[in-house]
């Protein structure tokens, strides 16, 4: 239930406007505050999102 809660929109709009760490729930955006979406150290810009990947997890 705590994390249904944590992913309202406003909540977790606020959460990050708190702690300065990303969330991808997309309906929040209206409630962050503008210095943060526009930081690319938090949300990087779309040519270096096309760069970036997830290394595969090793396997036995």
């Amino acid at each position: 239930m705590l994390l249904i809660y944590l992913m309202r929109p406003k909540v977790i709009a606020a959460t990050l406007n708190y702690i300065y760490y990303a969330n991808a729930n997309l309906a929040s955006r209206p409630c962050v505050a503008p210095e943060i979406l526009g930081n690319p150290a938090i949300y990087p810009h779309t040519e270096v999102m096309a760069r970036l990947y997830a290394q595969a997890s090793p396997t036995d």
